[in-house]
């Protein structure tokens, strides 16, 4: 199986998507809390989230507690 968790289609199942769903909000939620969005605009600071939570899950990693302190992480690091 490769990334994309349905060799058919090209796609990830539904668990998959809703565990990078919930990953994604709760990073970009957590960012603005922190006030960590900085000198980023909301669409960088977003664009920044989503590309480590689906360069994640294309390496296997699908735990949203573990994507999303990694998303806030990279973000931090600018």
């Amino acid at each position: 199986m490769n990334w994309y968790g349905n060799e058919t289609t090209n796609t990830w199942d539904s668990h998959i998507t809703k565990a990078l769903t919930s990953a994604y909000d709760d990073a970009l939620a957590r960012a603005e809390e922190l006030g960590i969005l900085g000198d980023k605009t909301g669409h960088a600071a977003s664009d920044i989230i989503a590309r480590h939570i689906i360069e994640g899950a294309k390496h296997g990693k699908y735990d949203p507690q573990i994507l999303a302190d990694g998303a806030l992480e990279r973000l931090q690091r600018g």
